[in-house]
């Protein structure tokens, strides 16, 4: 009786084992990158990149846009829609403005629907130079900073080479939001998960001068 109670109880084991497989292999997953992720070059104020997106398991994905300008405002843009059947595709897009940041944001979606469902993944497009606030504050030694993920969802990670005593975070157009204070470590981890999606730039104040990077919230 024993043995066959145990025996039972193996078989089960095996068969929600292999239901949560199934389940692991079928999750909706995706990604989306940009090249050019700057663009310089516009014709009557408009420029080119392409994007590149990677799909499995949905029967829809969506890709929608979001335009920041200098000032803050956001205004949204197109919404592009992937069948399933093309699963891996680029699309070259002329309609880079200068002087704006394109967030371009992968979701799932449902077949026959262009409701935007979970965020997959994001990337953002500069269209030149965006934001003279943000380029004045920005390091040009980036290897001595590391920041990730990037983009974020809810906690940011910062890494020196120099202990950290500081770190600022700034919008688009200069505002600090948020300061934290770090003693004596060159490693650091932020909630980030308050921020509304956009670009941001980090000012790491170290023992031997400032460093900054921008980072994207998803």
């Amino acid at each position: 009786m024993k043995k066959t109670l145990h025996n039972t109880l193996a078989i089960f084991i095996l068969f929600v084992s292999s239901l949560l497989g199934l389940s692991n292999s079928n999750a909706q997953t995706g990604t989306i990158t940009a090249s050019p992720e700057t663009v310089t070059e516009f014709t009557n104020g408009m420029g080119s990149t392409t994007l590149t997106v990677n799909t499995q398991n949905s029967p829809r994905m969506l890709v929608s846009l979001v335009r920041t300008l200098p000032d803050g405002t956001v205004t949204s843009g197109p919404t592009t829609v992937i069948q399933n059947n093309s699963a891996s595709r680029e699309f070259d897009l002329g309609y880079i403005q200068e002087g704006k940041i394109h967030t371009f944001t992968l979701h799932t979606g449902e077949a026959g629907s262009s409701v935007l469902g979970d965020v997959l993944d994001t990337v953002i497009v500069y269209g030149g130079d965006v934001s003279l606030s943000v380029n004045e504050i920005e390091s040009q030694d980036m290897e001595a900073v590391s920041v990730f993920p990037n983009p974020v969802e809810n906690v940011l990670n910062v890494k020196t080479s120099k202990d950290i005593l500081a770190i600022e975070i700034y919008n688009i157009i200069g505002q600090k939001l948020k300061k934290v204070t770090v003693d004596g470590s060159n490693k650091a981890t932020i909630d980030v998960s308050a921020l509304q999606q956009n670009l941001y730039v980090l000012q790491i104040t170290t023992l031997d001068g400032v460093l900054s990077k921008r980072f994207a919230k998803k």
